[in-house]
């Protein structure tokens, strides 16, 4: 048995959002070229700093769960130092 599953982290910031899409992006396209459930992602487990500049929890939409809205899987997240400066 196997346990398939994404993992990121540092990845909130206003200044260049392209980046974190990229890798959304390219999450949810290796999740949907699988072709066994077996090797499909269960879900992306997120090491923290979803959000830069100031961790407010306004800016949690544009810089965590705007990129990762087209995601299939769930999204397991915890807090980094970042989130909460």
């Amino acid at each position: 048995h196997q346990l398939v599953f994404h993992m990121a982290g540092d990845t909130g910031s206003l200044r260049s959002p392209g980046f974190q899409k990229l890798v959304a992006n390219e999450m949810t396209r290796q999740y949907d070229n699988e072709s066994t459930t077996a090797d499909k992602p269960q879900f992306l487990f997120h090491l923290g700093d979803v959000v830069y500049n100031f961790g407010q929890a306004s800016q949690y939409y544009d810089q965590f769960f705007s990129p990762y809205k087209n995601y299939p899987a769930p999204v397991f997240a915890i807090p980094g130092n970042h989130d909460a400066d």
